[in-house]
């Protein structure tokens, strides 16, 4: 319990005693325990920590390093299967957590991101926001090399 307030030690003989003094300092920290900001708080390092710790599957990203191709605008790509990222809007810039890595972009990538890791597949150029085509290959470049988007395979581009 990271709450010093709770690990505090009990008088001896403190279960002869009445409880009406425990109870009250107990009901007083756990007021302010309940606060709304603090359970966000404890909320948002909760799940940090879950993706923090969630194994990554590496294996299209390994392939792509071994047979490295030029990204074109027209190429269909979607999030790696099973990513599990957080996203944190931060005013100027947005972070995205995912394992043990967190990246950064400029705030302006904000509704790209978006698209990008919640859209099944997708190709390149249809990534909004006020960008130039150089600029939508970069941003989907970066989300290849950092593992969290992936090329669309042949054999599933049917399935769009």
């Amino acid at each position: 319990m990271r709450d010093s307030r709770l690990r505090y030690a009990l008088p001896l003989e403190f279960h002869r005693s009445s409880d009406d003094g425990l109870a009250k300092r107990l009901k007083g920290i756990f007021r302010e325990l309940a606060d709304e900001a603090f359970l966000r708080d404890v909320v948002a390092r909760y799940k940090d920590e879950l993706v923090r710790t969630y194994p990554l599957d590496i294996s299209d990203q390994i392939r792509d390093f071994f047979r490295p191709k030029s990204l074109e605008l027209d190429e269909v790509v979607e999030p790696r299967r099973a990513i599990v990222y957080q996203k944190h809007d931060q005013g100027d810039s947005v972070r995205i957590n995912y394992g043990a890595r967190s990246i950064v972009f400029p705030s302006f990538f904000a509704e790209a991101l978006e698209f990008a890791l919640s859209r099944s597949a997708y190709a390149v150029r249809d990534i909004p926001g006020d960008l130039q085509d150089e600029e939508r290959v970069a941003f989907i470049e970066r989300l290849l090399q950092e593992g969290l988007v992936v090329r669309r395979r042949p054999d599933s581009a049917g399935s769009r």
